[in-house]
């Protein structure tokens, strides 16, 4: 249907389509011939219907996180700083959004929680280390720890 509409716009550009609201309670002849035909029109369903907003979807969200992914296992990507978690088989969970995250579904609810599980993971706590590599001139150590770099 979309093909055949794009040559009907292609073949001359003052084609238009107008819509018009004709209530069926009308009973205006030719909304019913359009309604019987619609009701009518039998078409082939092809699997998988490329067609589809949910498979277009799908399909886009699924090539996003092989991306995502894909670019997630580069270090220089996702920086050498960044903490690397584990499942229970030793295999590195990698980042997806689905069912809540790979890596946050099991902290809870707690938005303070969350907050310190993210900076932990992407190495970005206000605390020494972090301030020594995005701060250089500025002091970085623990005074409380015999001027040591607080990691």
């Amino acid at each position: 249907m979309s093909h055949c509409l794009r040559a009907f716009f292609k073949k001359n550009p003052a084609n238009s389509i107008h819509f018009w609201d004709c209530p069926s309670d009308d009973r205006w002849p030719l909304h019913h011939k359009v309604d019987t035909q619609t009701k009518s029109l039998q078409l082939p369903i092809q699997h998988p219907n490329k067609e589809s907003w949910d498979y277009c979807q799908k399909s886009e969200c699924n090539d996003l996180i092989s991306t995502w992914q894909m670019f997630f296992e580069n270090s220089l990507y996702k920086g050498n700083n960044f903490l690397d978690t584990y499942d229970d088989d030793d295999h590195i969970i990698l980042p997806t959004y689905t069912k809540g995250g790979g890596w946050l579904n099991t902290i809870g609810i707690s938005n303070s929680l969350y907050t310190r599980a993210t900076r932990l993971i992407t190495n970005h706590a206000p605390i020494g280390e972090y301030r020594a590599r995005f701060f250089p001139d500025k002091t970085n150590s623990c005074a409380c720890n015999n001027n040591q770099l607080k990691t």
